[in-house]
């Protein structure tokens, strides 16, 4: 089975991996262009690195669907697979073979580019993965396989991102093994369960006060590390990485000693660790101690 992956950032790398080390014949591998790092250098992706690092065969295009499509047709291909690629497909190159997709939510649930902060922001207790074909919608095609995990009480995107993608690898070599054995059996999405997130912009961490602790909290976390939580004081802009829900009984012995903010339906949110403008992260005891 000749199979042409397509992916760029860490979130694709365990899948790429496992599928190189379970022996499978990769006959190219795709990613987005470089880009400019920090201070302007240019750094190659996760998915450029392993690729070559493993002598795979490596191709790069500002548009797969407007330079690419000749060039796939020569690798010719059994399946695709994407992971976080970052381009969306048209339909030539979705007619050249079929192409299986690892998506971070239980579809048809959290559509779209950030599922994880997603889940997370709305206070999920459960995500996964799916295994999908793609078609020409949004995430929109038919499911080959679910796999489910618990969100973590305190876990941040960061942190749920590393465990969905390991997940994803694991159910996209499950995936491969039923698509070889003709055992893959597809079922149609009920899009009339589907939500979407949509995609986020720096200016999207922006911190209002007047929602629940717990909505804050959950937004926090759902946000770190990017593109991050934030609010002005005395403006100038304060990052909010960590934080927690404290009780109301507990507010007045702890306000001496504790970054603590009283937010919407009389809830208090303490917050952890911060970052001013241009420092380092720092508790919010520390913050306290130089901004009283």
């Amino acid at each position: 089975m000749r199979i042409v992956f397509m992916g760029t950032p860490e979130f694709a790398l365990p899948t790429l991996k496992t599928i190189y080390e379970k022996g499978y014949n990769i006959v190219g591998v795709v990613c987005q262009p470089d880009r400019a790092g920090n201070r302007g250098k240019v750094e190659f992706s996760p998915i450029k690195k392993f690729a070559l690092e493993k002598n795979l065969p490596l191709f790069q295009f500002a548009s797969i669907s407007k330079e690419g499509e000749q060039t796939i047709k020569n690798l010719k291909p059994d399946v695709m697979i994407t992971a976080a690629f970052g381009q969306i497909l048209r339909q030539n190159i979705i007619d050249i073979a079929p192409i299986y997709n690892v998506h971070a939510s239980i579809l048809p649930k959290y559509r779209g580019a950030a599922p994880i902060n997603g889940a997370i922001i709305n206070g999920e207790k459960e995500t996964g993965v799916t295994i999908m074909k793609t078609d020409i919608g949004l995430d929109t095609g038919d499911i080959l396989l679910i796999k489910k995990l618990k969100i973590g009480a305190e876990e941040t995107a960061g942190e749920l991102t590393q465990r969905v993608s390991n997940l994803g690898a694991e159910a996209m070599v499950e995936a491969l093994e039923l698509i070889k054995t003709g055992k893959a059996v597809l079922k149609p999405q009920d899009n009339a369960k589907a939500t979407h997130f949509k995609t986020m912009k720096k200016e999207f961490g922006l911190i209002d006060f007047n929602k629940s602790a717990k909505e804050l909290f959950n937004f926090i976390r759902g946000l770190n590390p990017w593109p991050g939580a934030f609010y002005y004081l005395n403006d100038k802009l304060l990052k909010v990485h960590k934080a927690r829900v404290i009780d109301a009984k507990d507010v007045v012995e702890n306000i001496p000693h504790k970054f603590i903010v009283k937010c919407g339906k009389k809830t208090f949110l303490e917050l952890l660790e911060v970052q001013p403008e241009g420092k380092r992260k720092m508790t919010g005891e520390e913050f306290l101690r130089g901004n009283r």
